[in-house]
């Protein structure tokens, strides 16, 4: 496609997904058990738009206070009603930072989870070093170590951090840019918070001023500063080639995201190009279009419960508008855009719900 050999031109372009920080909590635990509602920001479906069950969930956790040195471990469940699906375990034995990375769809019990609902509620549960829940309930009353003792274990206070990464994007850690240690930076204070709210534009502006300071002491840190943004940027601004041919739509919203994060600098620029010689090229226009209607049509099957059977007369009446709007979508798509990869994709997408190939 000629947009693609445009794009070749660039050296870079951005991540169509980015990470989602579904908690970021500092909280003192007193129980084996601890409860958070569902953030506002939440999906309400974990597989679409965004598919985050195709990805991983990283849980950083800092202890910051630590009731006596008796060896704990800590890990998140996420809850739907009763049931939930639980990540992996970290062992703290003293004041530390663990991490862990799972693959959502393999965590414990996500294959009962119902990933195109929301969750009800997360849960932090702490557990002695064998795995057993420090709890004074029934079911496991006396058997964890050290019991009944629970001041060996509580209370303790965490800054919790759980992210969840679809496919293509960058993990960013907490407190991190790239390589560079954000809490070891003396004279720029807020960093860490900057960051996590990606204000790439204001940091850069920040070290751009500093980086000829007097103080050899604050130059160098807003050069080392200003090599990490650099690298984060170019981490985000990866080869377009392959996401604007699976969804060019998303990338479109990506760059638009990305100049407003980095207003004003070079990259920010470099994007807005990029965007200007896209918008100019037919083949583009074209595919543009073709994921459009896709994207309409993923929207509107995410409010169908699974499992669906078309066969089910009260299920199919129940969501007949969805169908409809389906059938639609994939028929205008085999008329004007027969062999694109958006067509292929909604062909997948129809055959899942069960519905038959338009004629």
């Amino acid at each position: 496609m000629r947009f693609v050999l445009l794009l070749a031109l660039f050296l870079h372009a951005i991540n169509a997904q980015e990470q989602l920080i579904l908690l970021d909590t500092e909280v003192e635990i007193t129980s084996a058990f601890h409860f958070f509602p569902p953030p506002q920001h939440s999906p309400e479906n974990w597989t679409s738009p965004i598919d985050y069950t195709a990805g991983d969930i990283y849980v950083w956790v800092e202890l910051k206070k630590q009731a006596t040195d008796t060896p704990f471990k800590h890990q998140i469940c996420l809850f739907q009603g009763k049931h939930h699906a639980c990540t992996g375990l970290h062992l703290f034995t003293s004041i530390d930072i663990g991490k862990t990375q799972s693959a959502l769809k393999k965590i414990w019990n996500a294959d009962k989870h119902k990933w195109n609902e929301p969750i009800s509620r997360i849960m932090l549960v702490t557990k002695d070093k064998d795995g057993k829940p420090v709890s004074e309930k029934q079911q496991f009353a006396g058997k964890w170590t050290g019991a009944p003792d629970f001041s060996l274990y509580y209370p303790y206070t965490i800054h919790c951090v759980i992210t969840l990464v679809p496919p293509g994007a960058q993990y960013q850690e907490p407190g991190r840019l790239g390589d560079l240690n954000l809490r070891t930076l003396k004279h720029f204070s807020n960093t860490v918070e900057a960051v996590r709210e990606k204000q790439y534009a204001m940091l850069w502006k920040l070290c751009i001023a500093k980086i000829d300071d007097k103080n050899q002491e604050i130059a160098t840190e807003a050069k080392a500063l200003k090599s990490a943004l650099e690298k984060t940027a170019k981490q985000q601004l990866v080869s377009a080639n392959e996401m604007l041919d699976k969804n060019p739509v998303d990338a479109l919203h990506s760059y638009q995201a990305f100049i407003k994060q980095w207003n004003k600098t070079p990259y920010a620029e470099e994007a807005s190009t990029i965007i200007k010689q896209l918008k100019k090229d037919r083949d583009f226009k074209q595919s543009l279009k073709a994921w459009t209607i896709y994207n309409t049509m993923k929207k509107a099957s995410a409010t169908i419960k699974q499992p669906f059977d078309i066969n089910d007369t009260k299920q199919a009446n129940r969501h007949k508008k969805e169908i409809q709007l389906l059938i639609a979508g994939l028929k205008t798509l085999q008329k004007k855009h027969k062999d694109s990869p958006a067509t292929k994709a909604a062909l997948k997408l129809c055959a899942s719900f069960g519905l038959p190939s338009p004629r």
